[in-house]
């Protein structure tokens, strides 16, 4: 084939990323960038291209409600007012509360909302 030298003792000498007897065997060089997540249940890694007939990149293809180069991100539902810390459960910053950080307790980062969530309590000093 057109991937190697032939020897004057009958074998070859494959170029990088080939081999076999008359090197027409592709051996490719894989570029993974899936990441734990990914592979184990928030997505796919799926071949997204080769290059150069010999170099392979493979990509995670993230389930539904995941995203981010390794799927290891899901959709904000916190109404950026909160961290979310699992797919549909929200740590709400200070002063804000509900299951999606909804409520605004009005206290101007000084406080946090007290357990009806209808008013603040304000931190020591504030009021």
């Amino acid at each position: 084939s057109s991937h190697g030298e032939c020897l004057s003792s009958g074998a070859c000498a494959c170029y990088y990323g080939y081999e076999g007897s008359d090197c027409s065997v592709i051996r490719y060089m894989d570029v993974v960038d899936c990441g734990y997540k990914c592979t184990f249940d928030q997505g796919s890694c799926d071949l997204l291209r080769t290059e150069d007939e010999i170099t392979r990149y493979f990509g995670c293809h993230c389930e539904d409600g995941f995203f981010g180069v390794t799927c290891s991100l899901f959709n904000d539902t916190c109404n950026g007012n909160g961290e979310a810390i699992d797919l549909d459960v929200c740590s709400c910053y200070p002063g804000y509360a509900g299951d999606h950080c909804e409520f605004d307790c009005s206290c101007n980062g000084h406080g946090r909302c007290s357990a009806d969530q209808s008013s603040c309590i304000c931190d020591k000093g504030w009021r």
